[in-house]
Protein backbone atom coordinates (compact mmCIF):
# COMPACT_ATOMS: atom_id res chain seq x y z
CA UNK A 1 0.00 0.00 0.00
CA UNK A 2 2.86 2.36 0.79
CA UNK A 3 4.30 1.76 -2.70
CA UNK A 4 0.94 2.72 -4.22
CA UNK A 5 0.88 5.96 -2.27
CA UNK A 6 4.47 6.78 -3.22
CA UNK A 7 3.70 6.03 -6.89
CA UNK A 8 0.59 8.22 -6.72
CA UNK A 9 2.59 11.08 -5.23
CA UNK A 10 5.17 10.81 -8.02
CA UNK A 11 2.43 10.83 -10.66
CA UNK A 12 0.74 13.69 -8.87
CA UNK A 13 3.92 15.77 -9.07
CA UNK A 14 4.49 14.78 -12.71
CA UNK A 15 1.00 15.81 -13.84
CA UNK A 16 1.03 19.18 -12.17
CA UNK A 17 0.42 18.90 -8.49
CA UNK A 18 -2.14 17.49 -6.13
CA UNK A 19 -4.14 20.59 -5.42
CA UNK A 20 -4.09 23.28 -2.79
CA UNK A 21 -2.70 22.72 0.67
CA UNK A 22 -2.12 19.03 0.35
CA UNK A 23 1.58 19.22 1.14
CA UNK A 24 2.96 20.25 4.49
CA UNK A 25 6.24 20.02 6.33
CA UNK A 26 6.48 17.53 9.15
CA UNK A 27 7.40 18.78 12.60
CA UNK A 28 11.13 18.54 11.95
CA UNK A 29 10.66 20.50 8.72
CA UNK A 30 12.76 18.07 6.71
CA UNK A 31 10.33 15.86 4.76
CA UNK A 32 7.07 16.75 3.08
CA UNK A 33 4.07 14.67 4.08
CA UNK A 34 0.74 14.24 2.37
CA UNK A 35 -2.14 15.88 4.18
CA UNK A 36 -5.86 15.73 3.44
CA UNK A 37 -5.38 13.22 0.62
CA UNK A 38 -7.20 9.93 0.79
CA UNK A 39 -5.91 6.75 -0.80
CA UNK A 40 -8.83 6.94 -3.26
CA UNK A 41 -7.69 10.41 -4.33
CA UNK A 42 -4.09 9.25 -4.70
CA UNK A 43 -4.99 6.18 -6.73
CA UNK A 44 -7.41 8.28 -8.79
CA UNK A 45 -4.64 10.68 -9.72
CA UNK A 46 -2.41 7.71 -10.50
CA UNK A 47 -5.15 6.34 -12.75
CA UNK A 48 -5.43 9.65 -14.58
CA UNK A 49 -1.65 9.60 -15.11
CA UNK A 50 -1.88 6.05 -16.47
CA UNK A 51 -4.65 7.04 -18.87
CA UNK A 52 -2.64 10.07 -20.01
CA UNK A 53 0.31 7.78 -20.76
CA UNK A 54 -1.96 5.47 -22.77
CA UNK A 55 -3.41 8.43 -24.67
CA UNK A 56 0.06 9.74 -25.48
CA UNK A 57 1.12 6.28 -26.66
CA UNK A 58 -1.96 6.18 -28.88
CA UNK A 59 -1.08 9.57 -30.37
CA UNK A 60 2.51 8.42 -31.04
CA UNK A 61 1.22 5.26 -32.74
CA UNK A 62 -1.04 7.39 -34.95
CA UNK A 63 1.88 9.64 -35.92
CA UNK A 64 3.91 6.61 -36.97
CA UNK A 65 1.06 5.00 -38.94
CA UNK A 66 -0.23 7.88 -41.09
CA UNK A 67 -2.81 9.05 -38.55
CA UNK A 68 -4.39 5.56 -38.32
CA UNK A 69 -5.56 4.13 -35.03
CA UNK A 70 -4.24 0.67 -34.11
CA UNK A 71 -6.50 -2.32 -34.88
CA UNK A 72 -7.26 -2.78 -31.18
CA UNK A 73 -10.29 -4.93 -30.53
CA UNK A 74 -9.67 -5.62 -26.84
CA UNK A 75 -7.32 -4.64 -24.01
CA UNK A 76 -4.78 -7.37 -24.89
CA UNK A 77 -4.48 -6.30 -28.54
CA UNK A 78 -4.23 -2.63 -27.56
CA UNK A 79 -1.47 -3.42 -25.09
CA UNK A 80 0.44 -5.51 -27.65
CA UNK A 81 0.15 -2.87 -30.39
CA UNK A 82 1.01 0.10 -28.18
CA UNK A 83 3.78 -1.66 -26.24
CA UNK A 84 6.56 0.26 -28.07
CA UNK A 85 4.95 3.55 -27.00
CA UNK A 86 3.79 2.72 -23.46
CA UNK A 87 6.71 2.02 -21.15
CA UNK A 88 5.18 -0.29 -18.58
CA UNK A 89 2.53 -3.02 -18.51
CA UNK A 90 1.35 -1.67 -15.14
CA UNK A 91 0.03 1.46 -16.88
CA UNK A 92 -2.75 -0.67 -18.41
CA UNK A 93 -4.26 -1.44 -14.99
CA UNK A 94 -6.44 0.84 -12.89
CA UNK A 95 -4.61 1.02 -9.52
CA UNK A 96 -7.92 1.52 -7.72
CA UNK A 97 -9.64 -1.64 -8.99
CA UNK A 98 -6.81 -3.80 -10.34
CA UNK A 99 -8.79 -4.18 -13.60
CA UNK A 100 -7.56 -3.40 -17.09
CA UNK A 101 -8.81 -0.13 -18.55
CA UNK A 102 -11.62 -0.33 -21.06
CA UNK A 103 -10.84 0.43 -24.68
CA UNK A 104 -12.99 1.69 -27.52
CA UNK A 105 -12.89 -1.01 -30.22
CA UNK A 106 -14.88 1.20 -32.62
CA UNK A 107 -11.70 3.25 -33.15
CA UNK A 108 -9.80 0.23 -34.52
CA UNK A 109 -8.16 1.08 -37.83
CA UNK A 110 -9.87 4.46 -38.20
CA UNK A 111 -7.91 7.55 -39.14
CA UNK A 112 -7.87 10.54 -36.82
CA UNK A 113 -9.45 12.62 -39.58
CA UNK A 114 -12.46 10.30 -39.76
CA UNK A 115 -13.33 10.89 -36.09
CA UNK A 116 -15.87 13.72 -36.06
CA UNK A 117 -15.19 14.89 -32.47
CA UNK A 118 -11.91 13.43 -31.15
CA UNK A 119 -12.15 15.60 -28.00
CA UNK A 120 -15.49 13.92 -27.20
CA UNK A 121 -14.64 10.38 -28.32
CA UNK A 122 -13.43 8.06 -25.55
CA UNK A 123 -10.39 5.91 -26.36
CA UNK A 124 -9.61 4.41 -22.90
CA UNK A 125 -11.60 4.58 -19.68
CA UNK A 126 -11.97 3.31 -16.14
CA UNK A 127 -14.38 0.38 -16.28
CA UNK A 128 -16.20 1.31 -13.07
CA UNK A 129 -17.01 4.65 -11.46
CA UNK A 130 -15.20 5.96 -8.43
CA UNK A 131 -16.99 6.32 -5.08
CA UNK A 132 -17.61 10.00 -5.88
CA UNK A 133 -19.55 9.10 -9.05
CA UNK A 134 -16.99 9.96 -11.73
CA UNK A 135 -14.68 7.95 -13.96
CA UNK A 136 -11.50 9.02 -15.74
CA UNK A 137 -11.59 8.86 -19.53
CA UNK A 138 -8.80 9.34 -22.10
CA UNK A 139 -10.16 10.84 -25.30
CA UNK A 140 -9.08 10.33 -28.91
CA UNK A 141 -7.39 13.75 -29.02
CA UNK A 142 -5.08 12.73 -26.14
CA UNK A 143 -6.62 14.59 -23.20
CA UNK A 144 -7.94 12.97 -20.01
CA UNK A 145 -11.00 14.16 -18.16
CA UNK A 146 -13.31 13.07 -15.37
CA UNK A 147 -16.81 12.20 -16.55
CA UNK A 148 -19.77 12.08 -14.20
CA UNK A 149 -21.51 8.72 -14.10
CA UNK A 150 -24.74 10.45 -15.18
CA UNK A 151 -22.95 11.65 -18.35
CA UNK A 152 -21.16 8.36 -19.07
CA UNK A 153 -23.99 6.76 -21.12
CA UNK A 154 -23.96 9.73 -23.52
CA UNK A 155 -20.15 9.71 -23.84
CA UNK A 156 -20.19 5.95 -24.37
CA UNK A 157 -22.87 6.15 -27.05
CA UNK A 158 -21.27 9.12 -28.85
CA UNK A 159 -17.94 7.25 -28.81
CA UNK A 160 -19.42 4.09 -30.32
CA UNK A 161 -18.48 1.92 -27.34
CA UNK A 162 -20.63 -1.24 -27.31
Amino acid sequence: MRQLIVAAIIVCIAVGGCGKRQWSENQSGSQPTVKNMTIDQASGQSSEGNLKSLALGLMQYCQDYDEAMPPMTDAASAQRLLQPYVSSASLWVDPRTGQAYGINPSLAGRTLGSIVSPAQTAAFYETSPRPNGVRAVAFADGHVDLVRETQWPQVKQASGIP
